[in-house]
């Protein structure tokens, strides 16, 4: 599948993804209700909302009134595109997404400190401890004391820090997680993301605002 277009590529980790555009693609109205897609596809409960989750996130369907789910025109179109380029369903049902987050000032301010905080969603089916690499990168800013090293549980992992901005309109924050494997001599990457923030010469920073990337870990 690597002719695919990179966005399709980054749904092959979600079982039964690629599945459900086709699938809705066959329907009338292009739309069928939760019970009928896990039913017909052969889906679990949690692959299903895996893959619902995922595709809703990226754009790809959407629920109507009825709460069943139907294609937006990017679902219409990706469903397109796989059934052009033949059966292409992948993904591994091992694999647990965790929402990652940043926690941080709507704005930023020159000369200011502020909070920082890189978080990743608890998970009841993360049923192992893992040794991970959180590493935070900035532009146009300065990140304070932190350590990238954190043992991931299936609780919550918040990890704290601050930010000063220097003299620019904005600032970035950019964060990669990796696992480490269990000899410790090898990094997988698991996700990341960046956000932007509007820096002020003087003000308010204004309330904390979340920011929520997806992760995906093998198990």
């Amino acid at each position: 599948m690597s002719e695919l277009p990179m966005d399709l590529r980054q749904l092959e980790t979600v079982r039964g993804a690629f599945e459900i555009l086709k699938y809705l693609d066959d329907q009338p109205d292009n739309a069928a209700d939760g019970d009928s897609i896990m039913d017909d596809l052969d889906l679990s409960s949690r692959g299903f909302d895996k893959a619902k989750r995922r595709l809703v996130t990226r754009g790809y369907i959407q629920m109507r009134s009825d709460y069943s789910l139907e294609l937006t025109p990017k679902g219409s179109e990706s469903a397109a595109i796989l059934k052009e380029y033949g059966d292409g369903d992948a993904g591994d049902d091992d694999t647990i997404e965790r929402q990652l987050v940043i926690v941080l000032p709507r704005n930023l301010v020159v000369g200011h400190t502020s909070s920082l905080q890189i978080g990743i969603e608890p998970s009841d089916e993360f049923n192992e401890d893992a040794s991970v690499i959180v590493r935070v990168e900035t532009s146009y800013a300065d990140l304070g004391e932190f350590n990238e090293m954190a043992t991931l549980s299936s609780n919550a992992l918040v990890l704290d820090t601050t930010i000063t901005p220097q003299n620019y309109d904005h600032a970035r924050i950019k964060v990669e997680v990796y696992i480490l494997s269990a000899g410790g001599d090898d990094l997988k990457a698991c996700g990341g993301m960046y956000v932007d923030v509007l820096v002020l010469a003087t003000g308010d920073t204004g309330e904390n605002i979340a920011y929520g990337g997806v992760l995906s870990f093998e198990q």
